[in-house]
């Protein structure tokens, strides 16, 4: 991509240093560098401390993951980013620098529940780490999709105006269901209306961006865009703040629209990005708290800023301290119907004979006994309680494959909504470590579904059909 571009041809004639040199792409160069900081803190921690050592063993095998991951790599990209580069820094928080951080520091102090012990939170560091390792194996040893012909764009701008019209009919449905309201509110997107309304409404924002792209220097295009803008943030009001429903394609819209720039320049505009999402994500968790305490009747969040932010940090890229409750005493009844039930829990109707007996509900009664059921259980957690070693290696491989697939196909694809379709992918399958199966099965239903369904109506007529057209004319 050129913000998630991974392949390149070498430079230079036969023999020459430059087809030879390594060509890393200007994340990668990040990536190596936090990659090497990170394993020599992390050796140095492991001979100096005298407690938590062995959780910087995990730690280093992360890290030099991510540098193996860029040696291999390093030959075929020297764009922006890759699939790969945004993967290891997902890796790098994940499975390194939050151990590290519990070596140094001890277990995060987490309102509302308890972490678990130094065995549970490094046997969890050491699985992680090891799907991680599975995943980037899954990338390298899985084939180069062969690129597709050069194309026309297709029905791009037809299509994006489609995605704005069923867009707003998505938006009328959830504010007559009552849905545009503060988070805690008793309103739900239950019942046909509301499985729709979940489906059409995302395309709002999305086809938004398609359109204004589509309409190049158009002053008169760009004014309706400000309505457009407005109708999208309405969108996300009605998701309750959904912070993953904003920020993902958020952030793919800017990726894709990185791919004009220069290098130094996109790779700058993707810094700003980073910094204002990760502020904008604790801002708008505040808030969002703070409306959810209000509709229960609690005046005020007992957590200072400072507080808040580290045990978001801790929860959403899953410290080992947090799945570590796995590991310790006797783990609950994890097993082939939970992880069903965890894939199932997203489905209509469906989802609703899971509810109790899947995993994420095993992990939070597990944690909470009881008293909520808000926290996600990790990917690679459930899958090694659940199917054990094999299972997780499956997927891990599998979710590997699919990075590729959906890496390679953002610089080839047939239409921007395509384009916007595998980028939105890309986002979600460097989140595997970090999400859960429920999540997973929850954003493939109901958000790329229908954007993948998009980027195939905006795709040319086939060969075959344009044919025929030109028969009958």
């Amino acid at each position: 991509m050129m913000a998630l571009k991974s392949e390149s041809r070498p430079l230079g004639g036969a023999g020459s240093w430059d087809q030879h040199r390594p060509r890393f792409s200007t994340a990668g160069r990040v990536v190596t560098v936090l990659a090497l900081v990170t394993l020599v803190i992390a050796l140095a921690a492991s001979f100096a401390l005298k407690d938590r050592w062995i959780l910087a063993l995990p730690a280093a095998a992360a890290a030099i993951l991510c540098l193996i991951a860029q040696a291999f790599q390093a030959r075929r990209g020297n764009g922006v980013a890759s699939a790969l580069d945004l993967f290891s820094l997902v890796v790098l928080t994940q499975s390194a620098w939050l151990p590290l951080f519990g070596a140094v520091f001890g277990p995060p102090e987490l309102t509302n529940r308890a972490a678990s012990g130094l065995a549970g939170a490094t046997s969890a560091a050491a699985v992680s780490a090891l799907f991680a390792a599975i995943v980037v194996l899954g990338y390298f040893i899985s084939p180069i999709p062969a690129p597709l012909k050069s194309v026309p764009q297709g029905r791009g701008e037809k299509v994006a105006g489609w995605m704005i019209f069923l867009g707003f009919v998505g938006l009328a449905i959830r504010i007559q269901l009552g849905l545009l309201g503060p988070p805690g509110s008793s309103s739900s997107a239950t019942g046909p209306a509301g499985l729709m309304s979940t489906w059409l409404a995302p395309l709002l924002p999305v086809g938004s961006f398609l359109w204004y792209r589509a309409a190049g220097g158009d002053s008169r295009r760009r004014v309706h865009s400000a309505v457009l803008i407005v109708a999208s943030a309405m969108v996300y009001l009605t998701f309750s703040m959904n912070r993953g429903v904003f920020l993902v394609p958020l952030a793919a819209m800017v990726l894709i629209g990185c791919r004009s720039l220069p290098a130094a320049a996109a790779f700058r505009r993707m810094v700003v990005f980073v910094i204002v999402a990760c502020l904008a994500f604790l801002i708008v968790g505040q808030v969002r708290t703070a409306l959810a305490f209000k509709s229960e009747g609690v005046t005020e969040s007992q957590q200072s800023v400072d507080e808040y932010a580290v045990d978001s940090v801790a929860m959403y890229f899953q410290s080992p301290y947090l799945p570590g409750v796995l590991y310790e005493g006797v783990p609950a009844a994890y097993g082939v119907h939970s992880l069903v039930g965890s894939a199932a829990r997203p489905v209509p109707q469906l989802g609703a004979e899971f509810r109790g007996t899947s995993g994420q509900d095993l992990y939070n009664y597990e944690i909470y006994r009881g008293a909520s059921n808000d926290q996600i259980l990790p990917t690679w957690a459930e899958l090694e309680r659940s199917v054990g070693i094999a299972g997780l290696a499956i997927f891990a491989w599998l979710v590997g494959a699919l990075l590729r697939f959906a890496g390679s196909r953002v610089d080839d694809a047939a239409s921007e909504a395509s384009r916007f379709a595998y980028t939105f992918a890309v986002l979600w399958l460097v989140q595997v470590p970090i999400t859960s199966i429920a999540v997973l099965s929850q954003i493939a239903l109901y958000f790329a579904l229908p954007l993948f369904v998009a980027g195939r109506l905006a795709q040319p007529a086939s060969r075959s059909r344009r044919l025929a057209a030109a028969r009958t004319e």
